[in-house]
């Protein structure tokens, strides 16, 4: 029916995977288009969304912090709605919230000469990219150069030249469980296991969050020009990406994470990865 009146569908995805599967509400009030959209996986999903909405301000809104940030990559279709890049980690959700008129913006992104945004099918990850002081903003733990275009064409470069931005972070952790929901206080992992392994019942069991610590030793170099540090355990089932609270060469690396993304061993050896903010130019 809505076909036939020539009424393009609400919500519409392309996903880096074949088995990516979304959840979406949309609800209208006299202020706002809001969307509230989950992943549906086990996994993390890079994708490109499409929403029936034009000419605003796609903002995303988090309920578990309480951050909103506007989206600064984004653009409209010719049949009157919003394509927007969109990361979620396993079983994640946000807020898709259109309340003021569109602000400048990026309407295409490249990464060596290959397209990021738009693409028939979304890479792997996406570079992050913001607005700040009139600027535009991106961070990315990939080499290479990036080009964004913006709404009034605009060509705008930043060039990650170190190729060494992810490393292998090897041997045990400590792993603290909140008291009183039947773990220990402490366990020492000899390596990234899932709680679901566990010959400790308590672990097999636990529904929380746990702060998973070791030891790193970080090169200097990658701890110059702003740089900050996250951590992704696993790719696939469990995939979870975290960042610590804190970092120094030789010091103590810690991230909290919820069950779900319980330290599950990686199909690939990039448990650590730096990333590194570049400046693309004025926007405005």
């Amino acid at each position: 029916m809505l076909t036939e009146e020539h009424v393009s569908p609400d919500f519409e995805f392309v996903a880096a995977h074949a088995d990516a599967s979304f959840d979406f509400v949309h609800r209208r009030t006299p202020g706002a288009e809001i969307y509230f959209i989950r992943n549906a996986r086990a996994h993390a999903e890079t994708a490109q969304i499409t929403l029936r909405v034009s000419g605003k301000q796609p903002e995303f809104w988090f309920a578990d912090t309480g951050k909103i940030l506007r989206s600064a990559v984004f653009d409209f279709t010719a049949d009157g709605r919003t394509l927007m890049p969109l990361t979620l980690e396993p079983y994640g959700s946000v807020f898709v919230v259109f309340r003021q008129a569109a602000q400048q913006h990026v309407t295409k992104l490249t990464r060596n000469d290959t397209g990021l945004f738009p693409a028939a099918t979304p890479p792997d990850e996406y570079p992050e990219v913001w607005q700040a002081d009139n600027t535009v903003r991106l961070k990315s733990a990939l080499a290479g150069q990036y080009e964004v275009v913006t709404a009034d064409g605009r060509r705008l470069i930043a060039s990650f030249p170190n190729a060494a931005l992810r490393q292998e972070v090897k041997g045990a952790w400590q792993v603290r469980f909140t008291p009183g929901w039947g773990a220990p206080e402490s366990s020492r992992f000899e390596s990234l296991q899932s709680w679901t392994e566990s010959a400790d019942p308590g672990i097999r069991y636990y529904s929380g969050t746990a702060t998973y610590s070791t030891d790193v030793d970080i090169p200097a170099a990658l701890l110059r020009d702003g740089r900050r540090f996250g951590n992704r355990f696993g790719r696939g089932a469990g995939d979870c990406r975290g960042y610590p609270e804190r970092t120094a060469p030789g010091n103590a690396l810690e991230t909290a994470l919820p069950r779900g993304c319980d330290g599950r061993r990686p199909t690939r050896p990039e448990p650590f990865a730096s990333e590194r903010d570049e400046t693309c130019g004025p926007i405005g």
